[in-house]
């Protein structure tokens, strides 16, 4: 019987090196051996992340790396994207590079990469803010009471301030704007009660509604 073995040391690149053959106890070197090394594939991901509108940015900066790589190797990336209003985005992976000690072994765009690198970005998702929590105004938002008014022929559209306390500048609630909310009035023209009903719009969702009089003239 004959038993044989085959082994090539200190391989980093394709190339022509010098094989270590054994067989049958005997050792024998053979040069030019040409030999082939593949890049080695990983796939770099990013997480998901969601949240409700409060004002700040949203951010999820944790990544992985499947398989790992070798030890020798070091990887470093960003993710570094953010959303601050409601909506979605990728959570991007970027400036991927790997290292063995000071040797790039990996760069996008490389010519001579020990790696092939798939990137699987997640999404960052911010949920608009519900103005009502389903029984009346959600804690955080106050919406300021129309004023009454007195008939006199023509419709009545008093003025109503939105704020959100959770979203605040120097500890002062935040005022919404026309950006955020539709103010619709309705039995505004005769004397009555009247009532003007918030939509959220943008970063905000629901509805609340607020009543006012339209008094007779004297």
């Amino acid at each position: 019987a004959t038993s044989a073995g085959y082994a090539v040391y200190d391989v980093g690149q394709s190339g022509l090196y010098t094989c270590d053959i054994t067989m049958d106890g005997n050792k024998y070197l053979t040069s030019n051996q040409q030999v082939t090394v593949t890049p080695y594939a990983i796939t770099v991901s990013s997480q998901d992340a969601n949240k409700v509108y409060d004002g700040t940015a949203l951010t999820k900066a944790e990544s992985a790396v499947s398989p790992a790589v070798p030890k020798t190797d070091v990887l470093s990336c960003r993710t570094d994207s953010s959303i601050t209003d409601a909506g979605s985005t990728p959570n991007a992976v970027t400036d991927i590079v790997i290292k063995r000690g000071t040797t790039v072994t990996y760069t996008a765009g490389g010519a001579a990469n020990d790696y092939t690198v798939t990137v699987q970005n997640g999404t960052l998702k911010v949920t608009a803010k519900a103005l009502n929590n389903g029984t009346g105004y959600a804690s955080d938002i106050t919406v300021s009471q129309p004023a009454d008014v007195e008939y006199d022929g023509t419709s009545h559209s008093p003025a109503v301030t939105v704020t959100d306390s959770f979203v605040s500048t120097g500890g002062t609630a935040a005022a919404l704007t026309g950006a955020d909310y539709t103010a619709v009035y309705t039995n505004n023209l005769h004397s009555g009660p009247a009532t003007v009903t918030i939509t959220g719009k943008g970063t905000y969702s629901g509805s609340v509604v607020r009543s006012f009089a339209i008094t007779a003239r004297p």
